[in-house]
């Protein structure tokens, strides 16, 4: 399938999806499995077959999902909604939630990463960087100054870089 052909797939998809999921809010293609498309919906994950546009599974997290990452490692679909990270098992569909402190701020998600091989999870909210140890389920916050405005992982090395305003810092 070319570039283009699967980028009309997903918007026809996503737009066939908007009726039936209410909001879209994110996607992200399932490393594991090329055909799987994780879709945050308003009222929680989906995963969705691109070639049929058929929901396989879903997992209903409640209101305001705002983004969704898959980890490249394990293929565990990872959620943010209301200031809580949830972990969707690939096999099962079991879900883990994971509160964030209570001070995080409002607003939507600039970025969420899975760091699979690391066991760690990263989201920026507003001026703030949030990582979850997943072993551990120990939340750390960072404060950048500016406003995070978004986030990318090198999964060779490990390293997180933080998009602001005028720059991108390395922050692991």
């Amino acid at each position: 399938m070319t570039s283009n052909s699967r980028t009309a797939m997903l918007r026809a998809l996503t737009l066939s999806l908007i009726s039936a999921l209410t909001i879209v809010t994110w996607a992200s293609i399932d490393p594991a499995d090329s055909g799987a498309l994780w879709v945050a919906g308003s009222k929680g994950l989906y995963n969705v077959r691109a070639e049929t546009a058929s929901v396989d599974s879903a997992a209903l997290l409640g209101e305001g999902v705002q983004d969704v990452t898959v980890s490249l490692v394990d293929a565990t679909a990872w959620a943010y909604g209301d200031k809580t990270l949830f972990r969707v098992d690939p096999d099962d569909g079991s879900v883990a939630a994971f509160a964030l402190p209570s001070s995080v701020g409002g607003g939507d998600p600039s970025g969420l990463v899975a760091d699979g091989a690391n066991r760690l999870v990263w989201v920026a909210i507003g001026d703030s960087l949030y990582r979850l140890d997943t072993a551990t389920g120990v939340v750390e916050t960072a404060s950048f100054g500016p406003a995070v405005t978004g986030l990318a992982l090198d999964h060779r090395s490990g390293d997180l870089w933080v998009a602001l305003a005028d720059e991108v810092r390395r922050a692991s």
